[in-house]
């Protein structure tokens, strides 16, 4: 993930399809994402060897 920054490119194709509907669960999933994604790429510097 960090090394190839694959979730950058999902996140350029798929947010901006969460960002249509504009409805409160769609914010919702977009921000779970975003965070999820960041704490992966976080954790996967932190310990490259568990992140393969």
């Amino acid at each position: 993930m960090v090394k190839k920054r694959a979730h950058e490119a999902f996140l350029a194709e798929f947010i901006p399809m969460l960002d249509e509907p504009g409805t409160p669960e769609v914010r919702h999933a977009r921000q779970v994402i975003e965070q999820t994604l960041t704490r992966l790429a976080e954790a996967a510097c932190r310990r490259p060897e568990e992140a393969q």
